[in-house]
């Protein structure tokens, strides 16, 4: 968390007369997106299924990469860890996992960046990885991921 995180976190903890916990946590992170990230925001909210879908593969995808630690990004791994999270949507086989990272990668305003000697792919910028952890989660009832909501 950069500085103007922490500051966040501080302000939270001394609304809460100086008691930590994880709600001031999460509510510094909320603030901190919204007021550092409003760009990060609008790239990721871009990429997202515009309707609800029945699987909303391209959501999953985007937790997903989320959820990763590696730099470089593939199909493979992406695809085992939507049948990690996600197994009552998962298939053997054809996810569309490869279409969906390419898709990222060649828009407007591109979330990936495709290295052009390997499969692979990397986020464009840092902040996307740090905005996406923050926006989406997947929700314990639907198993569907969702997103957080913004204040402008």
């Amino acid at each position: 968390m950069q500085s103007s995180g922490m500051r966040h976190l501080a302000y939270k903890i001394e609304d809460a007369r100086l008691i930590y916990s994880p709600n001031c946590l999460k509510e510094a992170d909320a603030d901190w997106l919204s007021i550092g990230l409003r760009q990060a925001y609008t790239v990721i909210e871009s990429h997202l299924n515009s309707k609800q879908t029945t699987i909303a593969r391209r959501n999953q995808v985007i937790y997903c990469i989320g959820q990763m630690t590696g730099h470089q990004i593939d199909a493979a791994a992406v695809t085992e860890r939507i049948k990690l999270a996600f197994p009552s949507t998962a298939k053997e086989s054809n996810m569309g996992v490869a279409g969906i990272l390419a898709e990222l990668s060649t828009s407007e305003m591109p979330l990936l960046r495709k290295n052009p000697k390997t499969k692979d792919f990397r986020i464009v910028d840092p902040r996307y990885l740090m905005c996406i952890r923050v926006m989406l989660f997947k929700n314990p009832s639907t198993t569907a991921v969702e997103k957080r909501g913004f204040k402008h």
